[in-house]
């Protein structure tokens, strides 16, 4: 057959993924819908029959790439067949019966706004600086991981609540789901790699304080906790900047005198396109809190600020 191009794909698989499945599937129900992770947005397709409730979903991005390939299509159908008949984790379902069950278990995530519009659109959520605090559902953890679902403007206009009040509450309760965690870089890496400071005379010097969450799973929210903001401060001694590490963890360092945020800024952006895959990187802005006057902006906006008292002072002499 003549080569197809995606949006042709798409429609063959629509039409003949069932040929792949047993007889039980002829009459499954099969959907279409973009999906945006952090920036990066796919088409995923799935087939469900009448009595499940849950059911794993293809990438029909990848599957038309592997099609480019040179896979022949019978062995695409056959593993489209396969995804969609894998066994999805059971969860409670009654944990969306109501609000008080959904508020229980809300927590919240931080991405970057820029190649996030299109799913920020569909979701509630608060914007600080060019960031965005969405809401979740903690539906599962277990050995496998942790399942979510998030919270989307249907669920909310269907609960006749507010993104103040989800940003209200699920602020309260993530702390206690997914605690924060805000230690030293010195600590974390003496951690991963099993060191004794004491024993090789290291000294934990807070130069670097790391902040995530208890699981190291999309953490970099903790930092947006109550209180987390003014620990990191506490444990550096003052203010500082941040640096969006990734989605999973950022790193604060002191402000100093001279320091400069702009070469910060050009080892972030390096460091998000050498080390960081694409749908973990949080942001490539530099930001500041000053322990002060208790404010978390772009370390853009203060330094501009800076720039605009001189030139003031500068006019006045004049």
């Amino acid at each position: 057959m003549p080569e197809m191009n995606k949006g042709q794909f798409s429609h063959w698989a629509i039409e003949n993924v069932r040929s792949f499945m047993p007889e039980a599937y002829r009459k499954a129900e099969i959907d279409l819908y973009p999906v945006a992770k952090n920036g990066i947005v796919y088409t995923a397709m799935t087939v469900r029959l009448k009595d499940q409730t849950t059911v794993p979903a293809i990438n029909l991005d990848e599957m038309f790439a592997a099609y480019e390939s040179g896979v022949p299509l019978a062995a695409i159908g056959a593993r489209m067949a396969e995804i969609s008949m894998m066994e999805s984790p059971a969860y409670d379902t009654s944990i969306f019966d109501n609000y008080e069950s959904i508020k229980k278990n809300l927590f919240i995530r931080v991405c970057g706004v820029e190649g996030n519009r299109e799913m920020l659109e569909q979701i509630p959520h608060k914007n600080v600086e060019n960031l965005a605090i969405t809401f979740h559902i903690m539906v599962n953890v277990g050995e496998e991981g942790m399942s979510s679902a998030a919270v989307t403007n249907n669920i909310m206009d269907s609960f006749g609540l507010t993104s103040e009040q989800l940003y209200e509450d699920a602020l309260k309760n993530a702390p206690d789901l997914l605690p924060a965690r805000v230690d030293t870089m010195m600590n974390v890496m003496s951690g991963l790699m099993d060191i004794d400071m004491d024993a090789m005379g290291m000294q934990d010097n807070p130069a670097m304080v790391v902040v995530t969450n208890s699981v190291g799973i999309n953490g970099a929210s903790a930092l947006f906790y109550p209180g987390v903001m003014d620990k990191v401060g506490e444990k550096l001694h003052g203010s500082y900047y941040v640096l969006p590490s990734s989605i999973h963890e950022v790193i604060a360092v002191p402000v100093t005198h001279g320091s400069n945020y702009r070469d910060l800024e050009r080892m972030v952006h390096e460091i998000n396109i050498m080390t960081v895959a694409p749908e973990d990187r949080l942001s490539d802005s530099v930001y500041r809190y000053d322990t002060k006057t208790k404010v978390f902006e772009l370390a853009s906006a203060q330094a501009e600020r800076e720039r605009a008292a001189k030139r003031r002072s500068r006019d006045m002499e004049r």
